[in-house]
């Protein structure tokens, strides 16, 4: 009998210090960063202005279906988003940055939190056609508890659907 208690107990403590690892490990990784990137054989204003045409989103870009506002800095989009599991979901981000030709940025959170950034960064190659960056960086105590998941594959969904939208 004390053999079986003595057995019972070490497996509780045994689940509970798991418990605590996997709850500490968790918490340590409070950032994630997403990198996607694709060549696309037109210039970086060609590519700046799809980007900034947000009523076009629907007709190329299988991940943010949908984007309404105004791309100017402190306006807020209504971004409509199909993950490649089928879920949808709607986030209401702000333009953070606005460099033309280079830069669109759009991002918001609680600070602390959760935060997400999200870029499209044009780079101009020297022989005419332009790299493009999507860079995705999440902060905050929440970032290990969120549905993540599929993003990175989303950005290279929509990078291959630009890149075919454009050279066509």
């Amino acid at each position: 009998m004390l053999l079986r208690i003595l057995s019972i107990t070490t497996a509780i403590i045994g689940c509970i210090a798991g418990m605590a690892l996997l709850f500490q490990t968790k918490m340590t990784k409070t950032q994630l960063s997403i990198h996607t990137d694709v060549e696309i054989e037109a210039s970086p204003q060609v590519v700046w202005n799809a980007l900034v045409d947000l009523a076009s989103y629907g007709d190329w870009n299988p991940y943010h279906v949908s984007v309404t506002g105004i791309p100017e800095v402190g306006h807020e989009l209504t971004i409509k988003i199909q993950k490649p599991n089928g879920n949808d979901l709607t986030i209401r981000p702000h333009v953070m940055r606005l460099i033309p030709s280079k830069e669109l940025t759009w991002g918001g959170g609680i600070r602390r939190v959760f935060i997400g950034e999200h870029s499209f960064r044009l780079i101009a190659k020297s022989d005419g056609s332009t790299r493009l960056l999507q860079v995705e960086e999440f902060s905050g105590l929440a970032v290990p508890f969120l549905e993540l998941g599929g993003i990175e594959e989303g950005y290279r969904r929509c990078n291959e659907a630009l890149k075919k939208y454009l050279e066509k």
